[in-house]
């Protein structure tokens, strides 16, 4: 159920950025700010995000997610990034950008971009559900196991839309 909501999410913001344009698209997103859920706008720059939870809309520019070093059980993530040739990167240690216990989505929309993990990353699930869509570009996948698309009673998922794309990782 909660897969479905996030996933019910993300489609809906995208569209609302398609026909509003993502500055009205981020002034919308402070209701939600004022009641607690986090949220970050970036910038058409180059931006830093340090990800735990909530919503980050980034409208483009060539930008780094970096995920923290453990996943968090019960949390729930949601990022969708328009442009630019971003950098994702989970950390030197387990789970930083996976889904345990917890729900999340990340959809990045153009660019050539890279994403950097160990083991347990990106689009992987322990007991959740992680989505990885990366709609076009020339991307690059590295992890070392359980990641790119692991789960274990849940749903990983790595979606890609196109592009000259490498993918690394050794196992599972």
């Amino acid at each position: 159920l909660a897969a479905g909501d996030l996933d019910a999410a993300l489609s809906l913001l995208a569209s609302q950025v398609g026909q509003k344009g993502w500055r009205k698209v981020a002034k919308d997103l402070g209701a939600l700010k004022r009641k607690g859920i986090s949220i970050q706008v970036g910038t058409e720059g180059h931006d830093v995000y340090r990800l735990r939870e909530g919503v980050v809309l980034d409208p483009g520019g060539n930008d780094r997610y970096e995920f923290p070093d453990s996943a968090r059980p019960g949390t729930w993530l949601l990022v969708l990034d328009l442009g630019g040739d971003d950098e994702y990167h989970a950390g030197d240690t387990v789970g930083g950008a996976a889904a345990l216990l917890s729900v999340q989505a990340i959809a990045d929309m153009g660019g050539d971009d890279r994403y950097l993990g160990k083991d347990f990353a990106f689009g992987s699930a322990l007991a959740g559900y992680s989505l990885l869509f990366d709609a076009s570009g020339g991307d690059r996948y590295e992890a070392r196991c359980a990641s790119l698309g692991f789960a274990f009673q849940g749903i990983g998922r790595v979606q890609d839309g196109g592009g000259n794309d490498v993918y690394s990782s050794a196992f599972l």
